[in-house]
């Protein structure tokens, strides 16, 4: 039963990661033609906050999920208390944030207009600060979803969560495309993103809350405690946050770095092609997950290694594959998709799938401290990257050429040398001792693919 679970799992995974790309393929186009490069920023930058949002408390969600989910097994009643002290204390702090963010946005509007990078009078006529605050709420309900959902994964059950992530972005695609077809402004669209977002979350809040009622929900005593998780859970969102905002931020910090907005236009639809393989490989080994967990905690040093082996020699593997083999469709499939409204640079396309390159790699170490909860070195490793990335953009002066050799270099540094010589000091501490001549065959691999890469597109 449970590999037809898993088996589930990673289908309604595929399904997710292709809705997620072909919402990005279809609406990009659209608005860059409807509302031109300038407007579009607007949109990315609003899309990166979201992303960064939804993903700052990502990691005191997944503490609460772990928490319940080992303690279904055992106590269902204290498992289900968990459950709904860290419920009632994001339900809180989301709305507390929310009105916090608007409040300052609102009389500080010098703050939103360095975060879109234009004058003030235009945050207000766009209703910018208003926008960012909702998105933020609704973000903020998200999460408070995927912690409820937590009752579904224990179960067994995480494909129902899934299908609700395909649905939702399915109806997106429908509803946002639909009004750029009519002619829809950037406000409309907007609007609308986020009722929907709203309305298809909550109602799924109110189904699982009539299957798996929650114990003392929103009390003083279950805020307290969810207070107590969210302090226990520091480490692991700090350094969730840390990577989302080198991540998905980068287009934000871009933005306040006074890079122009044909840079950030650029630099956005760029990141979305060859972010695709990048997108696969989490979504996926998110699904592995579980099973490393248990082959850790079982000490079966053959099957853990047979598993490290998928993850970096097969799956890391066929995913840099597919970055080569796609080289000669980068240009026409870039040009047909921005309606030619964006240039295409060689270079810096080279640059990016470079970086997509060093990424891959490196996920296939990050996927084991983040899985088996080695918190303080994850943390560590993405505070540095974020330290990097805040010197480069600084250096690089506005020049996207200059930042993308910054990102390459950034992420060989990181990925290539740093994480996976930390990780054999996890292992050795351990008294795991794998054979590693297949990581040094992998990163002779990933060195001969980034020449390629330059060789073909400079």
């Amino acid at each position: 039963m449970a590999a037809h679970h898993l088996k589930k799992g990673t289908l309604w995974t595929i399904a997710y990661f292709l809705g997620s790309f072909a919402k990005t393929i279809v609406l990009t186009p659209m608005m860059l033609s409807h509302w031109g490069a300038r407007v579009f920023c607007f949109w990315a930058v609003l899309l990166s906050a979201r992303a960064v949002f939804l993903f700052l408390s990502d990691g005191f969600v997944r503490y609460v999920v772990n928490a319940y989910n080992i303690g279904y097994h055992t106590d269902e009643a204290a498992a289900a208390r968990i459950l709904s002290s860290g419920h009632s204390f994001s339900s809180l702090f989301t709305v507390l944030l929310g009105c916090t963010v608007f409040a300052a946005l609102s009389l500080q509007p010098g703050w939103c207009a360095a975060l879109f990078n234009v004058p003030v009078q235009d945050v207000t006529g766009n209703g910018l600060p208003m926008y960012v605050s909702l998105y933020l709420l609704v973000c903020g309900v998200q999460n408070g979803q995927r912690m409820y959902a937590a009752a579904k994964e224990a179960r067994g059950l995480v494909w129902h969560n899934l299908f609700l992530e395909v649905l939702l972005v399915g109806l997106e695609i429908a509803l946002l495309a639909g009004l750029l077809a009519l002619g829809g402004s950037f406000g409309q669209v907007v609007g609308a993103d986020i009722i929907l977002i709203a309305l298809v979350t909550l109602a799924y809040q109110v189904y699982l809350s009539r299957l798996y009622p929650l114990p003392q929900w929103l009390t003083f005593r279950s805020i307290k405690q969810g207070w107590r998780s969210f302090r226990e859970a520091g480490r692991l969102y700090a350094g969730n946050f840390f990577e989302k905002l080198s991540t998905d931020g980068i287009v934000i910090m871009l933005s306040l770095f006074h890079f122009s907005k044909q840079s950030v236009a650029l630099f956005s639809t760029l990141r979305t092609m060859v972010n695709a393989p990048l997108l696969a490989q989490n979504l996926l080994l998110n699904t592995y997950t579980p099973r490393l967990q248990q082959l850790f905690a079982l000490k079966d040093a053959a099957l853990l290694s047979g598993l490290l082996q998928l993850v970096r020699r097969y799956l890391g593997t066929l995913l840099l594959a597919s970055v080569i083999v796609c080289v000669p469709l980068y240009e026409p499939v870039f040009l047909y998709w921005t309606r030619h409204t964006l240039p295409f640079e060689g270079l810096f396309v080279a640059e990016m799938l470079v970086w997509c390159v060093w990424c891959i790699y490196g996920n296939g170490y990050l996927f084991v401290l983040k899985g088996l909860n080695h918190l303080s070195v994850f943390m560590q490793l993405m505070a540095l990257r974020c330290a990097l990335l805040i010197a480069g953009l600084w250096w690089s002066g506005g020049n996207l050429l200059r930042f993308g050799a910054v990102l390459v270099s950034i992420e060989f540094l990181l990925s290539g040398i740093l994480t996976p010589v930390l990780l054999q000091q996890f292992w050795k501490k351990r008294d795991f001792n794998f054979n590693r001549r297949s990581d040094w065959l992998l990163l002779f691999v990933h060195i001969f693919a980034s020449g390629l890469l330059f060789y073909f597109l400079v």
